[in-house]
C-alpha cells in the first residue's frame, strides 16, 4: 500500500477516526488515569469514542431500494466552466479583500518579525490585523477569513485540476498572504487539497510524499521561529508543567509538538470543567453559537473565551481558546448530541469526498483536517464550507440539466 494513498479523499473520515481516537481518546485516558485521576480527561475518552462511532456510521451509503440517497457523480473535467466562473468572481473579491484589509491595518505580522518584535507584540499585532476590527472593517475581517480558510483553497484547486496557466501563481500568491499573517498553519489549507488531487490522480510516489510532509513541517517550523513562542528554559519537567499553557518551549521542534499534542487535550478538558463549573454541566443548546442564540433568542455564551481565561487567569476580547467539535456538541447537546454531531460529521465527509465533483472532493481531507480542532456550526457557518455544499448543490443542479456545459 502506498503511504500517499492515506490522503485519498474517499479516506478523510478514517484519517479524521484515527487522529481524534488518539488525540482525544487515548491521551485523555492515560493522562486522566494514570498520570492525575482526572474525571474530565477520562470524560473526553470517552466522549470521543461515541463522537468516533457516529462518525462511521454517519459515513456509510445506505440504499433504500434500488437506489442510494445520493447519486455519485462521476467523471473528471465536469463542470469546469461554472468551476472556473467560480474562480473568477471569488478571486476578485478577495483581492478586494486583501488590500481593503491590508491598507486599513496600523501594522503587517510579517513585518514586525522582519524588523524585531517580540512574541508578545507579533501577537497582538496578529489580533489587531485579524480580529480587532469594528464597523463595516469587522465584515471585511470576516470574509477575508471565510476565504482564506476555505472558498480560496477552493480555487486554487479548481486551477489545478484544470491545468490552468495561472496556477501556480494563484497559489504563490495566496501561500504569500498566509505568510503575511504569521498564521502559522494557514498555508496548510492550500496544500491539504493539492495533496489530495496529486495522490487522486497517482502523480505522486511515498517518496514524494514524505519529502512534501517533510517540507510541511520545516515550514511550521520556520513559521514558529518568525512568530515567536515562549522561549524558555524548562529546569523542572513534569506532566502538570507540560500540560499548561503557560508551559515554555526551548526549541520551534518542541512548540510543535507541544502545541499540536497538548495544547488541544488540554483545552478540550478545560471546555468541559469550565462547562461543570459555571453551568452545572447543563445543556446550553446551541447558544454557544452568535447564529444560533440569535434565532433562538438566547443569550450567546462565548464559552470558548471563558475557557480562555479560566487558563489564563483573566477575560480577553480576542482569545478564544478553540473547542473540537466533541466537546462543542456535549455542552450544547449532552452524549447524545456528541452522537448526532459526529453522524452530521461522517455524512458530509462522504458528500464532500464521494458525491462530489472531483475539485470539491479535494476538500475533504482540509474539512477533516479542521475538524480536529474546530466545532462544527462554527467551521459550516464561519469558514466557508456551507459556500461549497451550496456550491456542491448548484453543480448536481447543473448536471441533471439537458443543457449543462462540459468542457
Amino acid at each position: 500500500m502506498k503511504l500517499a494513498n492515506v490522503f485519498l479523499p474517499h479516506n478523510a473520515y478514517l484519517l479524521l477516526i484515527a487522529g481524534i481516537l488518539f488525540l482525544y481518546g487515548l491521551i485523555p485516558f492515560v493522562i486522566g488515569v494514570f498520570v492525575f485521576n482526572d474525571p474530565y480527561f477520562v470524560l473526553l475518552s470517552k466522549l470521543t469514542i461515541i463522537a468516533a462511532l457516529g462518525i462511521l456510521i454517519g459515513h456509510r451509503k445506505y440504499k433504500f431500494g434500488s437506489g442510494t440517497i445520493t447519486r455519485k457523480v462521476r467523471g473528471n473535467g465536469l463542470f469546469r466552466k461554472s468551476n472556473y466562473d467560480f474562480v473568477v468572481i471569488n478571486c476578485f473579491i478577495f483581492i478586494f479583500i486583501f488590500f481593503t484589509i491590508t491598507f486599513s491595518a496600523g501594522s503587517i505580522p510579517i513585518i514586525g518579525a522582519l524588523t524585531g518584535a517580540d512574541a508578545s507584540a507579533l501577537s497582538e499585532q496578529r489580533g489587531a490585523f485579524l480580529k480587532q476590527r469594528t464597523g463595516l472593517m469587522n465584515i471585511v475581517s470576516y470574509g477575508f477569513s471565510l476565504y482564506v480558510t476555505s472558498i480560496m483553497p477552493f480555487c486554487v484547486v479548481i486551477l489545478f485540476e484544470m491545468k490552468h496557466k495561472l496556477r501556480f501563481l494563484a497559489l504563490l500568491f495566496m501561500l504569500i498572504v498566509s505568510i503575511s499573517f504569521l498564521v502559522k498553519a494557514m498555508f496548510l489549507n492550500f496544500m491539504l487539497p493539492l495533496i489530495a488531487l496529486f495522490v487522486s490522480r497517482n502523480d505522486i510516489s511515498n517518496k514524494k510524499i514524505i519529502t512534501i510532509l517533510a517540507a510541511g513541517v520545516f515550514t511550521l517550523l520556520m513559521m514558529i521561529g518568525l512568530a515567536g513562542f515562549n522561549d524558555t528554559e524548562n529546569n523542572i519537567v513534569d506532566a502538570e508543567t507540560v500540560l499548561s499553557v503557560s508551559y515554555g518551549s526551548s526549541s520551534p521542534l518542541e512548540f510543535l509538538v507541544w502545541r499540536a499534542l497538548v495544547i488541544p487535550v488540554v483545552t478540550a478538558r478545560d471546555t468541559l470543567l469550565v462547562h461543570d463549573e459555571q453551568f452545572g454541566s447543563g445543556l446550553l443548546l446551541g447558544a454557544t453559537s452568535g447564529l444560533v442564540s440569535k434565532m433562538t433568542g438566547r443569550s450567546q455564551v462565548n464559552i470558548e473565551r471563558m475557557v480562555f481565561a479560566h487558563q489564563f487567569g483573566g477575560w480577553n476580547d480576542i482569545g478564544n481558546a478553540n473547542s473540537v467539535f466533541i466537546t462543542d456538541a456535549y455542552v450544547n447537546f449532552g452524549i447524545v448530541g456528541v452522537f448526532v454531531f459526529g453522524l452530521i460529521v461522517g455524512r458530509l465527509l462522504l458528500l464532500f469526498s464521494v458525491y462530489s465533483p472531483p475539485a470539491m472532493s479535494y476538500m475533504a481531507i482540509l474539512f477533516a483536517f479542521f475538524l480536529l480542532g474546530s466545532s462544527l456550526i462554527g467551521l459550516m457557518l464561519s469558514s466557508g464550507f456551507l459556500v461549497l455544499l451550496f456550491w456542491r448543490s448548484l453543480q448536481r443542479w447543473n448536471n441533471s440539466s439537458p443543457s449543462t456545459v462540459r468542457s
